[in-house]
């Protein structure tokens, strides 16, 4: 436990103090930001496992940040802080990919339940890449009759049984790539 990096963006400093004070009790290791965009810098050179942001912020709100932020990392996992009155904000940063929201006034027991449970996603998340990246062959044997059809389900099952290999777009290329090849080998 513990070994989980916290990014806070909070533009309130006695909030933002708070939280610090609160994630560090707890032995995360936490930076602080005081809007969204310092927070975005800091989320690109601290890569924080956590992101806990306030929406509304001067010179980047939240919601802004979040979308910046998924673009960079789809694993990284973002709560989102909302004021009293804002549902409206916790549905649009759902939707943008927030993995949780927490409604203010929240207490320390709020906060530290979704500490502890993050921390151990993160904690089998990483055992996991650990444990992928041991694997130095695997080997599959599949037999298809000539159908076009089944090309693009099967090119899925390929891509999804080596997805931990490749980020994003070399996915995208694999997947295209493989597509082409089977195509042309039924033909």
């Amino acid at each position: 436990m513990g070994n989980m990096k916290i990014l806070v963006v909070e533009d309130d400093p006695t909030l933002r103090e708070s939280l610090k004070d609160i994630i560090e009790l707890e032995g995360y290791q936490t930076l602080i930001a005081e809007n969204g965009l310092r927070g975005l810098q800091f989320y690109k050179e601290f890569k924080p496992d956590l992101v806990i942001s306030d929406i509304q912020m001067p010179k980047m709100d939240g919601l802004k940040m979040l979308e910046e932020i998924r673009k960079e990392n789809t694993e990284a996992i973002v709560i989102i802080v909302t004021a009293h009155g804002s549902e409206e904000y916790a549905m649009r940063a759902l939707r943008l990919g927030a993995n949780n929201y927490l409604k203010k006034p929240f207490t320390t027991e709020e906060l530290v339940f979704l500490l502890r449970k993050y921390d151990a996603l993160v904690e089998n998340r990483t055992i996991g890449h650990e444990i992928l990246g041991m694997i130095v062959r695997k080997e599959l044997t599949m037999v298809f009759d000539n159908r076009i059809d089944l090309i693009p389900k099967i090119v899925d099952h390929l891509v999804q049984e080596t997805a931990n290999l490749f980020g994003e777009q070399e996915r995208l290329s694999v997947r295209v790539g493989l597509f082409e090849l089977l195509v042309n080998a039924v033909e």
